[in-house]
């Protein structure tokens, strides 16, 4: 017999493997790769990280970029022996902070052809 377990994510998942690194008063920065993304967040795998609590803001640069001084504002939303799952919140550029919508907005006009789903 096979069970399905039912999809609960709002945003589908995509494999993308990614330098990153995360950073947290707590321990610094912290290098990884990312598993997975999508619309909403990511999976980070990284070595050493402390256990956090549910909700602690994080900050994320993904290297990998074209520009990788945008600072992702992020949240932890689950973590594991192996790596941290994050909720994007909203990110910043030169010190300035803009919402998810605006990353869609610029995203979509820099790929027009690009399938989110």
């Amino acid at each position: 017999m096979i069970f399905r377990v039912k999809e609960r994510r709002e945003s589908p998942r995509k494999r993308v493997i990614s330098s990153v690194r995360i950073s947290h008063q707590l321990f610094g920065e912290v290098d990884g790769r990312s598993r997975d993304i999508s619309d909403a967040g990511l999976y980070v795998v990284a070595q050493n990280l402390p256990n956090l609590p549910k909700g602690a803001h994080i900050s994320l640069q993904l290297m990998d970029s074209s520009n990788p001084f945008i600072f992702f504002n992020t949240r932890v939303v689950r973590m594991s022996k192996n790596g941290i799952g994050l909720a994007i919140v909203d990110y910043e550029v030169d010190g300035e902070r803009f919402g998810l919508e605006e990353l869609r907005r610029q995203w979509m006009i820099a790929y027009p052809n690009y399938n989110m789903q």
